[in-house]
């Protein structure tokens, strides 16, 4: 009787430690696959190092700036990708308001795209007014009208209170010299096509789309529930 009570108690603990041993393999090629789909949304090429020092001073477009996941927009107002990418950075930032940060900077092509100097100098213009994100996003609608665009009756649109001084500012040099100085921090950063990301120091060039930003996110912040949760209804 006793040894019949050994044989079935070990083999209980034999079965528990298989369920167990079942239930972390489990587990682990769960967190493997969603490692491997996570990794398959990453496109960075590479790692900027000196992406915290580059946000020193400035100020976010959207989201707050305590947040964990920290992007870097390197943006061009003229360029249709960056169009498309705008309201999904929006929508996402409004999903996660407190865990997400952007930053823009200014990389326009003039090489390729006319207006997208001026369209920048507008925008920082409008940023000094506090207005900098809606004003942007107005920008990227109208990115076809720029030859005809009135860049003060789209300020007025937009929320800046003082015209003539948003005026003043498009027509001066300050706004100038941040522009060609973001280009500068761009060109050393090696980045050449717009739009480009960093997030959390890893270079993203090959555009931008809610499932990319949503499993970095999930990543990131180890909500891979809810990544899938969020995958499940789209």
């Amino acid at each position: 009787m006793v040894m019949k009570m050994k044989r079935h108690l070990a083999g209980f603990a034999t079965t528990a430690i298989l369920a167990i041993l079942g239930g972390t393999l489990i587990v682990s090629n769960a967190r493997e696959l969603l490692v491997e789909h996570v990794g398959s949304r990453v496109n960075g090429t590479r790692t900027i190092a000196s992406w915290r020092s580059d946000i020193v001073g400035r100020i976010p477009v959207m989201g707050d700036p305590t947040a964990r996941m920290t992007i870097i927009e390197f943006s061009d107002y003229q360029c249709p990708y960056c169009a498309v990418a705008d309201p999904v950075l929006v929508e996402f930032v409004a999903r996660h308001p407190s865990d997400v940060v952007v930053y823009r900077y200014d990389m326009p092509l003039t090489e390729i795209h006319q207006y997208a100097f001026a369209a920048s100098i507008a925008a920082n213009c409008a940023e000094a007014q506090g207005v900098g994100e809606p004003y942007q996003s107005v920008l990227f609608l109208h990115q076809n009208e720029f030859s005809t665009l009135d860049w003060t009756e789209v300020a007025k649109q937009s929320g800046v209170k003082d015209s003539e001084a948003f005026t003043r500012c498009v027509k001066g040099d300050k706004s100038r010299g941040h522009i060609l100085k973001d280009v500068e921090i761009g060109k050393s950063l090696g980045i050449s096509g717009t739009p480009s990301l960093i997030i959390n120091g890893s270079l993203h060039t090959n555009g931008v789309s809610e499932e990319m930003l949503e499993s970095l996110w999930a990543d990131m912040y180890g909500k891979h529930h809810g990544f899938m949760r969020w995958l499940m209804h789209m």
